[in-house]
């Protein structure tokens, strides 16, 4: 379950930090 959080939580910060493009690289 925690690779599906993951891959959510993932999800849904890419989307909303897409758009600045930093959020993602400091999730990964």
């Amino acid at each position: 379950m925690n690779n599906l959080s993951a891959s959510i939580a993932s999800g849904s910060y890419g989307i909303l930090m897409g758009r600045t493009g930093c959020g993602k690289t400091t999730i990964l």
